[in-house]
């Protein structure tokens, strides 16, 4: 059964799998270090990261003290063998960020 994902800037997608897609696109368009800069792709992944952090403790949230910005650089805690998304938080600090989790989260709405 397909499960649909609605974020809260209005964008959706029939499956997960389309959503999955959508920001794997997003990330391979950004090399390691780089930015995220576009306005449309910082909302996306603004909207996905306010719905997974809505579906997860508080204490475990990865917008923290709110978002800066959003860049791509390699997964730390997979041996660097992979790349993802990052958040830079307003107090300076980044946290890694997996768009397959939270789409995967923000689906059971």
């Amino acid at each position: 059964m397909a499960k649909p994902v609605q974020l809260s800037n209005g964008r959706s997608w029939q499956t997960q799998s389309a959503a999955k897609a959508h920001f794997k696109e997003i990330l391979n368009r950004h090399i390691d270090g780089q930015r995220v800069t576009a306005p449309a792709d910082h909302s996306d992944l603004f909207a996905l990261l306010e719905a997974y952090d809505h579906e997860i403790p508080e204490h475990a949230q990865k917008s923290g003290s709110g978002v800066d910005h959003f860049f791509r650089d390699r997964d730390q805690e997979h041996n660097g063998l992979t790349s993802c998304f990052y958040v830079k938080r307003t107090d300076g600090r980044s946290i890694d960020f997996s768009y397959l989790r939270a789409v995967e989260k923000s689906s059971r709405k």
